[in-house]
């Protein structure tokens, strides 16, 4: 099964509850630590880390209005020593229909963790690059393969009485290495318990791009068939590979469709970056201002964050970046 929408943006905002608030994000990406800092040392050097400090206050300002925190949509923040405090922070003063989400790499899925995440209803997604240990070596640079596939059993083990679309989920990020991998990665996880999976297309930096060929829409095809089989949660996928898009069971050709091709991200969801920087989406593709010379809600609500909400639309003024955006079908 999977999630019924005309983008792919639209995905990561499937299961959040309430309605929106023109005061503040439904969705906030908050980066706890720098994006290439994913081991525990590097991870808690002080300057590559969010200060508590300006954590907590960001939670102050905005936790009346947000629907849905995602943590760490870069480097490893479960290795951060004050994670479980940040953590709790979240859990005590968000909306009691708001939720969190957390992205991790699997390393630092100890059991300790896992029941942390579990005890506070942390919707879990990991990275995935391979179904082999060479390949994860290769791809990875780490050799650290069994070590995760042991900690997603336990993870998948703990949350196993939990609503499908709150389980913890694999998120694979499709290139060149290892695009005719997917239907046996997808195997993989069904024999350790995982029930949700998303898929993304890598488009940067280009030499390990995915090729969006025949042969890639026929795995990815094979995938969602045997997820469906297998009634598992297809969570995010590309409807647009290449010159296909996907319609009922397959890609057929984009020349049948008239695709939306809207972005509203700059409206709905917003990323504060470890340093403070904000940006109008995940991707990072514009930067506003930092908070630590305005308040988030003064810089969400201010002039230039308006100016380019029309921008990211206006296909004569948009920056490159968003000209070929997949999450809008422009790519």
């Amino acid at each position: 099964m999977k999630y019924y929408q005309d983008t792919a943006f639209s995905q990561l905002h499937a299961t959040i509850n309430g309605n929106s608030s023109v005061n503040c994000p439904e969705k906030l990406y908050i980066n706890l630590v720098c994006r290439k800092h994913c081991d525990p040392l590097s991870a808690n050097v002080p300057d590559k880390q969010m200060p508590l400090a300006v954590f907590k206050g960001l939670i102050d300002e905005t936790a009346q209005y947000v629907k849905n925190y995602a943590l760490a949509n870069g480097g490893e923040a479960l290795f951060l020593k004050d994670f479980e405090k940040r953590l709790l922070y979240i859990r005590h003063n968000k909306l009691s229909n708001a939720t969190i989400d957390l992205h991790t790499f699997g390393e630092a899925l100890t059991p300790d963790n896992i029941s942390l995440l579990r005890d506070n209803s942390v919707k879990v997604n990991v990275s995935f690059c391979s179904p082999t240990n060479n390949l994860h070596t290769k791809i990875s640079g780490k050799s650290n393969f069994v070590n995760i596939c042991e900690n997603l059993q336990k993870l998948a083990s703990a949350y196993n009485n939990v609503d499908i679309s709150y389980t913890p989920a694999l998120y694979v990020r499709i290139h060149k290495l290892n695009q005719n991998k997917l239907l046996a990665m997808t195997r993989l996880a069904k024999e350790l318990g995982i029930k949700r999976i998303g898929f993304w297309l890598l488009n940067n930096p280009t030499y390990k791009a995915a090729v969006p060929s025949k042969m890639l829409r026929k795995e990815l095809e094979e995938v969602y068939r045997f997820m469906d089989k297998s009634g598992m949660l297809l969570w995010l996928y590309p409807l647009r590979v290449g010159n296909h898009v996907f319609s009922g069971t397959q890609y057929r050709p984009v020349s049948n469709y008239i695709l939306n091709t809207n972005c509203c991200a700059p409206v709905v969801s917003s990323m504060v970056d470890y340093n403070g920087d904000v940006y109008t989406c995940h991707e990072r593709s514009i930067y506003i201002d930092n908070i630590n010379n305005n308040s988030f809600i003064d810089i969400w609500r201010g002039q230039r964050y308006e100016y380019m909400r029309n921008i990211v639309n206006a296909p004569e003024h948009m920056p490159e970046k968003c000209k070929t955006c997949q999450w809008a079908n422009r790519k």
